[in-house]
């Protein structure tokens, strides 16, 4: 088998060294035609602002233990690769036209092989589109004009696509902003020139968020502060009414009522049982004097006591029921004091919960206008590493080592492959083994071909 092998190579080994020199040389344009990048790196410390936490919501601020699996800065992230950022990058360092002027002006072989590339890839969109395009002449009468490129819309792609990498270093907070581009000059400005936009971008997003909180806090304020006012008044009216400086001493003096006429119920309770006793008494010895007919001046005696008793009850049963009346109203009276006074506590704890609820809203409320006006972001964002470029920079993409170092091996290996695919196809024989095994038959000898040395 290396017989073989070394024999295929030795006999196309014109064909060997033809195309590995091809596949080199086709290796070599293939990274000059690349366009020769230049790489700015920026590096930014994206982390939460404790400090602002604290400030706005000490009153509800908890630290969490720091997670180093989450990135607490992905809308910087996005803010990144959004297209509004793209768009000043572009305006402002005249990406489209440094494209247009590489499309339409070429000056040298690169930019002559793009171009002419272009050039070739709209022929071919064109030829696509002409059934269309008949099509529509043939149903509307007019037939589609080309527009020309767009060449703002495409750098803007181009530079989202091709000219950004931005990602997180794992298990810390660091951000790395990637800026390729064609020029050292145009790398280091265009990375610091981004890492400003999306700093300052994140924090004007902070201050809208704390301006719609603001505005918010403002409608609020002036809510509680109405509500307030309603509670105080509502409140001042309900003393004014019932006098409710004097309500404890209302309340003490119906005590003291109370007490006096419970006092004195007792004490008619106590009479009127002593009475209506002596009444009974005085009764069976009316029926006892009747009954003997001893003496006419007992009983008669017995019973002006008896009438005198009589009268003496009644006295006191209207004076009991007078009593009663008055307890029965001193209660009532003592149980509208206490109504009263828990209509009093109720308004006054309601006064107290809006003045308590004004008084957070209007602090948050100046805090707020405070953040509104202010660079503090809810993100602590620091740039940590800016990129410094020098002129005579050599570029950071195509890599002319690597692709040599994996083109010309390639090379080589591609020429013997094709080679080998050529000998498959050749059926002649090489040397005389070949005879015997595909005819079958014995082999005398070989013959050695003489060329003529003339």
């Amino acid at each position: 088998m290396t017989y073989y092998f070394f024999y295929i190579v030795f006999k196309r080994k014109r064909l060997i060294i033809s195309l590995t020199i091809l596949g080199i040389a086709l290796t070599a344009l293939g990274t000059y035609l690349c366009t020769p990048l230049y790489k700015g790196t920026s590096k930014i410390m994206a982390h939460s602002n404790v400090s602002q936490e604290v400030i706005l919501f000490n009153d509800l601020y908890q630290q969490v233990p720091k997670s180093t699996n989450v990135v607490p800065a992905n809308n910087f992230i996005e803010v990144a690769e959004s297209q509004s950022l793209a768009r000043v990058v572009v305006d402002k360092f005249q990406l489209d036209k440094k494209k247009q002027r590489k499309l339409e002006e070429p000056e040298d072989f690169r930019e002559y092989f793009w171009s002419y590339l272009r050039i070739l890839e709209d022929g071919i969109k064109d030829a696509v589109k002409y059934p269309y395009n008949l099509y529509k002449q043939w149903t509307t009468g007019i037939y589609p004009q080309k527009s020309g490129p767009d060449y703002r819309t495409e750098a803007i792609e181009e530079f989202l696509e091709d000219m950004t990498d931005i990602d997180w270093v794992s298990e810390s907070d660091i951000i790395n902003l990637t800026i390729w581009a064609e020029s050292p000059a145009d790398a280091e400005g265009i990375a610091k020139e981004m890492t400003d936009l999306v700093i300052q971008k994140s924090i004007a997003l902070e201050q809208n968020a704390a301006g719609y909180g603001y505005d918010f806090s403002k409608g609020e304020v002036a809510k509680a502060q109405g509500e307030l006012t309603s509670a105080e008044q509502a409140l001042h009216q309900f003393k004014q009414k019932w006098n409710v400086s004097k309500l404890e001493k209302q309340k003490e003096i119906k005590l003291d009522e109370l007490d006096e006429v419970e006092r004195n119920l007792i004490s008619i309770n106590a009479e009127l049982s002593a009475k209506k006793a002596k009444m009974e008494e005085g009764e069976r010895q009316l029926k006892e004097q009747k009954r003997l007919l001893t003496s006419l001046n007992s009983y008669e005696s017995l019973l002006d006591e008896n009438v005198s008793l009589s009268v003496d009850i009644n006295a006191l049963m209207a004076k009991k029921k007078e009593y009663e009346s008055a307890k029965a109203q001193i209660t009532s009276e003592l149980g509208e004091l206490v109504q009263r006074e828990k209509e009093l506590t109720q308004l006054e704890r309601t006064a107290t919960l809006k003045e308590q609820l004004f008084t957070q809203l209007s602090s948050k409320h100046d805090k707020l206008a405070v953040q509104r006006v202010s660079n503090l972001s809810g993100f602590d964002l620091r740039v940590i590493d800016s990129p410094e470029i020098s002129e005579n920079a050599e570029s950071d993409w195509p890599y002319w080592d690597l692709n040599l170092e994996i083109g010309i091996p390639a090379s080589i290996l591609v020429a013997i492959g094709f080679a080998f695919l050529l000998e498959l196809r050749n059926e002649s024989f090489w040397i005389g083994e070949q005879i015997e095994k595909r005819l079958n038959i014995p082999l005398l000898g070989t013959i050695h071909e003489v060329k003529n040395l003339k």
